[in-house]
């Protein structure tokens, strides 16, 4: 009987003791490990870049959110103050509307003849129109004083805005 040797199983192979093709693989793998490290460090640097980019735009925009809101509070209480003007002399045309009916139901009273009274009307009227005509024209004038009035901060603030947005836009 013919002895059989059998044969040792190897060792596994050792990266020194490589074939020069799995070399180039692991230096390649390597050299990708370190494009990788350098390209997480590059993305942090960028994403570190836009995250102060975006905190300062989001602020600006904050900014201009605030003064807009500003503008508007100004135009708010400005348009209150002209609407309880012109309230208050609707009231007062009101009253002496009032007094002057009075006024001339007392006339009427003492009218004596039917020319009297037709010179009664006549005046009554022409008081009733003069003075409807004054109180529109004043009133006019308060709303046209005041809505021009009310519109400067937010036409100023629309002005200021907008170019802000521009140049934020822009950059």
């Amino acid at each position: 009987m013919t002895k059989q040797v059998k044969k040792k199983a190897k060792a596994p192979v050792l990266i020194k003791n490589i074939s020069v093709p799995t070399k180039r693989v692991v230096q390649a793998v390597h050299a990708l490990k370190e494009i990788h490290e350098e390209g997480l460090k590059t993305g942090f640097k960028k994403a570190e870049v836009l995250a102060h980019n975006t905190h300062a735009a989001t602020t600006e925009v904050m900014d201009i959110s605030t003064t807009n809101i500003q503008a508007w509070n100004e135009f708010g209480s400005i348009a209150t103050s002209v609407f309880t003007e012109v309230g208050s002399e609707m009231m007062e045309s009101y009253r002496n509307s009032f007094s002057d009916c009075v006024k001339t139901s007392q006339e009427a009273l003492k009218c004596q003849t039917a020319s009297d009274m037709a010179d009664l009307q006549s005046k009554a009227l022409q008081r009733m129109t003069e003075g409807y005509f004054d109180k529109l024209a004043r009133v006019s004038q308060i709303l046209f004083e005041g809505c021009t009035k009310a519109m400067a901060p937010l036409n100023e603030c629309t002005a200021v805005s907008t170019d802000q947005m521009c140049k934020l836009l822009a950059a």
